[in-house]
């Protein structure tokens, strides 16, 4: 895994990871096997660390922000000529 996020995270301007809150119930068909979930978490944070520690966090605290910073670059971005 940690080859193939490297060979990709640095093709982005902007890479957002998700972190997954606890306290916000699973919908439904999703996995339920917390202590999976919780080390797949644990290991892509790692990967990304180390290969894009820039990488923004978004959590169900400050998605609004987070999306608002996307859509700013993205505009900024496009404004310049860019594709």
């Amino acid at each position: 895994m940690q080859t193939i996020v490297a060979a990709h995270a640095t093709r982005y301007d902007l890479l957002i990871i998700t972190e997954l809150d606890h306290a916000i119930p699973l919908g439904p068909e999703r996995d339920t096997n917390a202590i999976f979930r919780l080390a797949a978490g644990q290991h892509v944070t790692a990967v990304i660390d180390q290969v894009r520690p820039q990488a923004i966090r978004m959590t169900s605290k400050n998605t609004d922000e987070v999306v608002a910073g996307a859509v700013e670059q993205a505009l900024g971005h496009f404004s310049k000529g860019g594709s």
